[in-house]
């Protein structure tokens, strides 16, 4: 986390723009505010987050044969909410797995367009989380390893039923 804000840094030195600039001053403002305390959990409950994040974008893994690099990139990672501008800011664009996976060294401000990019060119292979109830549908299928191709909106349907047990799962672990 904090290698990523030394990088904001650097891109802000290298080149300025005035939406980088701001973003910087107030992320930094922000933390500035914070007694130490304060911000030693704020870092620390970045990194649960980013485990977290890196956790629900590799679930519900496809496993289905391909020979295609990309293809079995996006099988088995998901994009959260990839057009949101707050989930890249928020998350340090670890909602935006397949993007990252399928290009490495995009700039996270990028993804969003990374994203739709992927959508345009495997519309049948791409996955993304759009809504809330796709996303707690991943939450609870999130264990599951598929050897065929699920599409995102079958999730719901697959996590019918299943949303009880989970949660007792979880809270008993």
């Amino acid at each position: 986390v904090l290698q990523y804000w030394w990088w904001d840094v650097v891109d802000v030195c290298r080149a300025p723009t005035p939406s980088k600039f701001a973003g910087i001053v107030i992320k930094y403002a922000i933390m500035l505010q914070l007694p130490l305390n304060a911000l030693v959990g704020y870092v620390f409950s970045l990194a649960a987050m980013a485990n977290y994040m890196a956790l629900l974008t590799h679930a519900a893994a496809c496993h289905a044969p391909t020979t295609d690099g990309v293809v079995r990139q996006l099988r088995t990672s998901v994009d959260i909410f990839p057009s949101s501008r707050l989930c890249v800011f928020v998350t340090g664009a670890l909602n935006s797995h397949c993007v990252h996976h399928v290009f490495p060294a995009l700039p996270r401000a990028l993804h969003p367009a990374g994203a739709a990019r992927l959508a345009r060119l495997f519309p049948d292979e791409y996955r993304a989380v759009h809504d809330f109830s796709t996303l707690a549908a991943l939450w609870v299928v999130r264990h599951e390893t598929f050897t065929h191709v699920v599409e995102m909106k079958d999730l719901v349907r697959l996590a019918n039923g299943r949303w009880l047990r989970q949660c007792g799962l979880d809270v008993a672990s």
